[in-house]
């Protein structure tokens, strides 16, 4: 139902500007998914065969490695998905399907969040098993509750009686759950995305209820987002905004560990798309000679290591929030690159104090509105010398309609989820950003726009300040 109803969105709007409609696509039925899928799994199986990759399974020990497919199974899986998911629906129908998802979600995620919070995955041996009064001890809750959450997670395979039918049977690890173990960086993004945005996805609707109905506009203002219901003042805390969250949260050495976890899971995100290709090629860097760079929002600094080594004769430093710079001292930079490449703390939303050759944004705009970019560029204003360059690397989470109607609906949720974060936390979504060239140019007319370009789900901006 959802692709009829993109394409005939499509065409109406293709109707109303006198252009060709596009055609409606072909009713999806219970029988074509099913023949679909039987042809895509087989291909699927040929290219791991192809590969020598091992048959996934849900044992603990499996070890599954899809990255060594090509590049375009990538895209072919998530097609994949796309077909499973349609026989869930038509299998259950279309009424059944949509009580599983108001029964289901809430308590998916409740439950997740819940073992990752209070640390299941290390209650039980990776290579053995526990009774439910040995976990219950580990993670210090009430045995009555651990026997209510874990059935609950068996059911979505993490976790899996050892004996099937027997309620005191002990536990072990399935592959879902031993992956959190293996790869802790699982724990991180399950913090920052259901406790870290549980909360005000929850309550979206009656902050719209509140704030917005019957009217035309979003604001922007963080104290009308669920967020800002919520930290701004609310019952959870006194926060100016979620980054002031990230970065205030907690006590003693406990302050800050989201922001920690953030740099994180941010710095393990760009490795998988192929963050430091793409900033190495951005610019002339051994053309740009001896310069100062300013890598704003940089974190803990990681990216700038390959730019560092690669190109001597920059001198880097890294601008973030002051809870950054522990990541920034944690050993990932050599005692030799910090000669060249340094920290310093700084809010880019106050007057820039450092002047420099190059100012560079990577992966820092695509979750701020319009409104705050605006200013976050005029923060440079009073530290630009004539010939001062910016680079903006970002990633476009707005597809557009083409892409859109040709990806597979399970990649597309990525991209769609941003805008429900972004209304959530900020007040705005990325479906009203605009180019980065009408940004720079409400900011200050005195910057020349050098690039403004897209290539896939990336962009690459470049301006000069003409003072």
């Amino acid at each position: 139902m959802g692709e009829n109803v993109q394409y005939d969105i499509a065409a109406s709007q293709a109707d109303t500007n006198g252009a060709p409609a596009v055609p409606a696509s072909p009713p999806v039925s219970l029988k074509e998914r099913l023949e679909k899928l039987i042809e895509s799994s087989q291909q699927l199986i040929k290219r791991m065969d192809e590969n020598d990759i091992p048959d996934p399974t849900f044992a603990a020990e499996c070890q599954e490695d899809f990255s060594k497919l090509p590049p375009e199974t990538v895209t072919e899986r998530f097609a994949l998905l796309d077909l499973l998911n349609d026989l869930t629906f038509l299998v259950h129908g279309a009424s059944q399907s949509i009580t599983d998802v108001a029964q289901n979600a809430m308590a998916d995620s409740a439950t997740l969040n819940i073992l990752n919070y209070f640390n299941f995955w290390d209650a039980v041996p990776l290579d053995g098993d526990a009774s439910f009064a040995e976990i219950a001890k580990a993670v210090r809750l009430p045995q009555e509750a651990v026997e209510a959450i874990l059935p609950y997670a068996f059911c979505n395979r993490i976790f899996e009686p050892v004996t099937i039918g027997d309620p005191n049977s002990r536990i072990r690890h399935t592959s879902r759950s031993a992956a959190m173990i293996k790869d802790p960086t699982l724990r991180i993004i399950v913090n920052l995305t259901i406790d870290g945005l549980g909360g005000p996805l929850s309550i979206l609707n009656r902050a719209l209820e509140k704030n917005f109905l019957g009217k035309d506009k979003l604001t922007n203002e963080i104290s009308e987002t669920p967020f800002g219901m919520l930290y701004k003042g609310g019952p959870l805390g006194q926060f100016k905004d979620y980054y002031d969250w990230l970065d205030r949260d907690g006590e003693g050495e406990r302050k800050g560990w989201r922001q920690r976890d953030m740099v994180e899971s941010l710095r393990l995100a760009k490795e998988k798309m192929g963050a430091e290709s793409a900033l190495l090629e951005a610019l002339d860097w051994a053309g740009a000679g001896k310069a100062t760079v300013v890598d704003l929002g940089g974190s803990g600094g990681h990216d700038d290591v390959p730019l560092a080594e690669k190109f001597p004769d920059l001198k880097i430093i890294v601008q973030d929030l002051p809870s950054c710079q522990a990541k920034f001292d944690d050993g990932y930079i050599s005692d030799e690159l910090k000669k060249r490449v340094s920290f310093l703390a700084h809010d880019f939303f106050t007057p820039q104090p450092i002047q420099a050759d190059i100012y560079l944004f990577k992966w820092v705009f695509y979750d701020w509105s319009n409104k705050d970019i605006v200013k976050i560029i005029q923060a440079l204003v009073p530290a630009l010398r004539p010939g001062a360059r910016v680079l903006v690397l970002d990633l476009m989470v707005d597809v557009g309609p083409e892409a859109a109607a040709v990806m597979p609906r399970s990649l597309l949720k990525y991209s769609n989820v941003i805008s429900l974060k972004t209304l959530s936390l900020f007040g705005h979504t990325k479906q009203a950003a605009k180019k980065m060239t009408d940004l720079f140019k409400a900011a200050d007319e005195r910057f020349e726009i050098i690039r403004d370009e897209v290539a896939g789900t990336f962009m690459t901006f470049e301006a000069v300040w003409r003072g």
